[in-house]
């Protein structure tokens, strides 16, 4: 099991879906935000792995007026990538359980 190429599939989904949000708000003005705007599954030195949004400086703010990721958290293509992680941490398990 690739857990690398399950995250970056992850990754892609969640940008597509920032990316829409943006773009359902209205909030393309320049089209900087949008455009930069991508997730990144970084794997620490530690082995810890997270999902990072990398965004210009100024999406904190322009998040904090409209609320872009809390429509991101509310949305049912949201929901459905935690059910993917889910099962992608559960086959990973799986696959660490049985491995010999």
């Amino acid at each position: 099991m690739n857990l690398n190429a399950e995250y970056s599939k992850i990754a892609v989904r969640l940008t597509n879906l920032v990316k829409k949000t943006i773009d359902d708000k209205g909030l393309v003005d320049s089209g900087k935000m949008r455009n930069t705007a991508r997730f990144e599954y970084v794997v620490k030195p530690d082995g810890d792995a997270k999902l990072t949004l990398i965004a210009q400086d100024y999406c904190k703010y322009v998040d904090k007026r409209y609320g872009i990721m809390d429509s991101v958290f509310a949305s049912s293509e949201y929901s459905s990538i935690v059910d993917q992680i889910t099962k992608i941490e559960a086959d990973y398990i799986f696959y660490l359980a049985t491995k010999e």
